[in-house]
């Protein structure tokens, strides 16, 4: 014999309503008057779930006839909890505080520089295959003449960086000049490859750092809400530390990619710069 009660109940917008309430152990349920929507109650008399027309109905009948089959969370609410705490990256970030802005900040701003700094090494032509060998064929030769003849035409078929350091070669005849401006010429080409990568590193070295200013931030507000407050919550004290934490968190998403995308550019333009070295000591 089901126990139907007239009380105020409280819309998730914060509205009261009078509603049937019925109670079995922990568990209420919730009938609005005309019959159009129920759903589950908590021990605070809050809506926490809306049943759709199906379970409705079931409620209904229950009202009218007192038998049918209704459903109920056995979780006792923590499936709708657990659920409730699910969020989008733009939240989680946001929980994050003001020290999420400046590791966002960085993360586009290495990003940035990453991507052009692929173009840049992805637009460069590709190094002629046994350059510095021909270049010792040719130094082989005992005429003069014929050396100049075969450096013009090996310097026909090459591109880029390389087909200057043979123009660079056949257009100084003295032997110290022509070793400086080649020596000029590779560490400007170095500068202008190695430009803005550092910016990179620092990022992957400043992104945890702010990650863990944030984290501190965080446990201090933590515990002056404990000296409030007091401990006895845990949910006061596990709250602020996962928030704290979310910072460290994405300090670290950002320093990691940042770390591997700088190792794997100066790696690319550490092999270009010693194939340059190689051809320039032959030349």
């Amino acid at each position: 014999a089901p126990q139907w009660q007239q009380q105020k109940i409280v819309r998730p917008s914060g509205e009261v309503i009078a509603a049937n309430v019925i109670s079995l152990g922990p568990v209420k349920w919730y009938l609005l008057k005309n019959h159009q929507q129920g759903g589950l109650l908590d021990d605070n008399l809050r809506i926490t779930l809306i049943f759709d027309e199906l379970k409705t109905a079931s409620l209904a009948k229950l009202f009218k006839t007192n038998q049918a089959q209704i459903t109920f969370d056995p979780t006792l609410e923590r499936a709708l909890q657990l659920e409730n705490q699910s969020e989008s990256v733009y939240e989680h970030i946001e929980r994050g505080g003001i020290w999420a802005i400046p590791i966002i900040l960085f993360a586009l701003f290495a990003l940035l520089i990453a991507l052009s700094k692929a173009w840049q090494l992805w637009r460069l032509p590709e190094s002629m295959p046994l350059l510095a060998e021909r270049i010792d064929v040719i130094a082989k030769l005992r005429v003069v003449t014929d050396k100049l003849a075969r450096l013009a035409q090996l310097q026909e078929q090459l591109k880029g960086a390389e087909k200057k350091l043979v123009q660079i070669t056949l257009a100084t005849p003295t032997q110290v000049q022509r070793d400086d401006m080649l020596l000029a010429y590779l560490v400007e080409h170095r500068q202008k490859l190695n430009a803005r990568l550092g910016a990179i590193a620092i990022t992957a070295a400043v992104s945890p750092l702010l990650g863990l200013l944030g984290t501190v931030s965080g446990m201090i507000e933590t515990f002056q809400m404990m000296t409030i407050f007091g401990a006895g919550d845990p949910s006061v004290v596990s709250g602020g530390i996962s928030k704290a934490l979310i910072t460290t968190e994405l300090g670290l998403v950002v320093a990691i990619p940042a770390l591997i995308l700088h190792a794997l550019l100066s790696r690319k333009i550490k092999n270009h710069n010693t194939q340059l070295d190689t051809t320039a000591i032959r030349l």
